[in-house]
C-alpha cells in the first residue's frame, strides 16, 4: 500500500475540548465548518483545507504536507508556535511521508523548542538535527553500516538483502507518531483511529461582516405555485363525473398527428382497373399440361422396349 500523509499531534494538556477553538488559535484567516470525515479520507488533504480530530489525549490536525516539509527545513512554523500557546505544556509532533518518492520526515517540539527533526527519501542523503528519541532508536538499533557509514537493514537468507533508510518510510513515520497516539496507523491497533474518529473539515472562506449575518438572520420567502410549477410535477385532482366518450372524428377532423380513427361506416375501397389476364387454355383438350404429357410418352416408349 502506498502511503501519503501529512499531521500534527498536540498534546492536549489544556484541555480543550472542541475543533473550533482549535481552527481559530492556528489560523488568522476565516475558515469555516465543511462537515465531517474520517482519518482515512483526510490524512493526505489536497485542497488546502484543515482537519481537526482527537484522539488519546491528543489533538490531530491534518493539514497539507507542505507545511510539514518546509517547518523541517525551517526549523519551525508559525502552526506549531500557535498550538504551543493552546497547549503550553505538552508536545507537539509533525510527521508527513510521499511514498512515491520513500520521501518521509518528523519534527518534535518540547516546550515550544524544536528539538529533533529528520527527513529523507531515496533521491538525497539524510537530513536531521538533535538526539533520536526512543522510538527512533528503537528502529535503529537493528540496522548496520556499510563501508561509507551509512546505515541499513539486512533481511534474507544470510542477510543478503538489505532495506536503505527511505525504504523503512512507514517504520519511521508511524512508528514516531506512535509516541504520542499511542498507536500505529499502518497496524491493526490503529484501525479504530483511521476508520472510527470523527475529524471535521474546515475550508478557508470570507470573514462575514455585520451587513452579511443580517442578510442571513433574514427570514426565507415561502416558495409559491408560480414558483415552483416549472420544476414541480402536480398532480391532477381526480373527479367524480367522467369525460363523454366523443364520437370518431372523420377524416377531415382527424388529428395533426395523422393517426387516423376507425370508421364503422368505412367506404368500400374502389377496385383497381388492372385485370388479371387469364391463363391460356390447353390446345390438347386435356386438364394436364405439355410437360405432363411428354413424361407420359416416354414412360410409354421405355414399357415398349422392356417388353420387346
Amino acid at each position: 500500500m502506498g502511503w501519503k500523509a501529512s499531521m500534527l499531534i498536540i498534546q492536549n494538556t489544556s484541555g480543550v475540548k472542541t475543533a473550533e477553538e482549535v481552527i481559530e488559535k492556528i489560523e488568522h484567516d476565516y475558515y469555516e465548518l465543511a462537515g465531517e470525515t474520517t482519518l482515512e479520507s483526510c490524512i493526505n488533504p489536497h485542497d488546502k483545507s484543515i482537519y481537526i480530530g482527537f484522539y488519546n489525549d491528543n489533538i490531530i490536525v491534518t493539514l497539507d504536507a507542505e507545511y510539514v516539509l518546509m517547518s523541517i527545513i525551517d526549523g519551525g512554523g508559525s502552526i506549531e508556535n500557535r498550538l504551543h500557546e493552546l497547549c503550553p505544556d505538552g508536545e507537539i509532533m509533525g510527521t508527513f511521508c510521499q511514498s512515491t518518492t520513500n520521501m518521509h520526515g518528523y519534527f518534535l517540539n518540547k516546550d515550544g523548542d524544536r528539538v529533533r527533526h529528520k527527513m529523507v527519501s531515496f533521491e538525497g542523503p539524510r537530513f536531521e538535527s538533535g538526539e533520536r528519541f526512543e522510538e527512533e532508536i528503537e528502529i535503529y538499533k537493528n540496522a548496520k553500516k556499510d563501508e561509507n557509514g551509512l546505515e541499513y537493514w539486512p533481511y534474507g537468507e544470510n542477510e543478503s538483502g538489505r532495506y536503505e533508510e527511505n525504504q523503512l518510510m512507514e517504520n519511521f513515520t508511524f512508528g514516531v507518531a506512535k509516541r504520542l497516539l499511542g498507536v500505529q496507523l499502518d497496524h491493526t491497533e490503529g484501525e479504530d483511529l483511521m476508520f472510527q474518529v470523527k475529524f471535521k473539515k474546515f475550508i478557508k472562506a470570507e470573514r462575514p461582516t455585520p451587513e452579511t449575518e443580517k442578510e442571513a438572520e433574514k427570514p426565507s420567502k415561502n416558495p409559491t405555485a408560480s414558483d415552483t410549477s416549472n420544476t414541480t410535477y402536480q398532480r391532477p385532482e381526480r373527479t367524480i363525473e367522467r369525460k363523454k366518450r366523443t364520437p370518431p372524428q372523420s377524416a377531415e377532423q382527424s388529428s395533426p398527428n395523422n393517426f387516423e380513427q376507425p370508421s364503422s361506416h368505412a367506404e368500400p375501397k374502389p377496385i383497381s382497373s388492372k385485370t388479371t389476364p387469364p391463363k391460356p387454355k390447353n390446345e390438347n383438350g386435356l386438364n394436364l399440361s405439355w410437360s405432363t404429357i411428354a413424361m407420359f410418352i416416354a414412360g410409354l416408349y421405355l414399357l415398349y422396349k422392356l417388353l420387346n
